[in-house]
């Protein structure tokens, strides 16, 4: 069974606050208007890092010699990549050759900046 847990994002601040400090806080406290829940997805980066709904990601193509940044979303009852609208479900691609560069809130330039180099993002 995977770990339940969540991470905010706090639009005042401009910080994320981590499960450890918002796990006992009532639900009906958070003023949704200036936070955004983001769930964990029970998945780990290759360097052992917890992957969050929101984060930006650097996947490795099949080939190795790919690259491709893009955002882990939350659509169609499950965790997946959005790349150029395109959603790819594809545990695999979550589980191996991913790495959290950064977040949507903190790091948006690296998604302004990032360019497909190349359509083959199968994992």
């Amino acid at each position: 069974m995977r770990d339940v847990k969540f991470r905010v994002w706090d639009s005042i601040s401009k910080k994320l606050i981590q499960w450890n400090k918002i796990k006992d806080i009532p639900f009906s406290d958070f003023d949704l208007e200036h936070y955004t829940l983001e769930q964990y997805t029970g998945l780990k980066d290759k360097n052992g890092k917890e992957i969050y709904e929101g984060d930006i990601v650097n996947v490795k193509g099949r080939k190795r010699i790919s690259t491709y940044i893009t955002t882990v979303i939350f659509y169609m009852q499950s965790f997946t990549l959005n790349s150029n609208k395109t959603y790819y479900n594809n545990d695999s691609c979550l589980k191996t050759g991913v790495e959290v560069i950064g977040n949507i809130h903190k790091n948006p330039e690296l998604l302004d900046s990032s360019t497909e180099t190349t359509t083959d993002i199968t994992c």
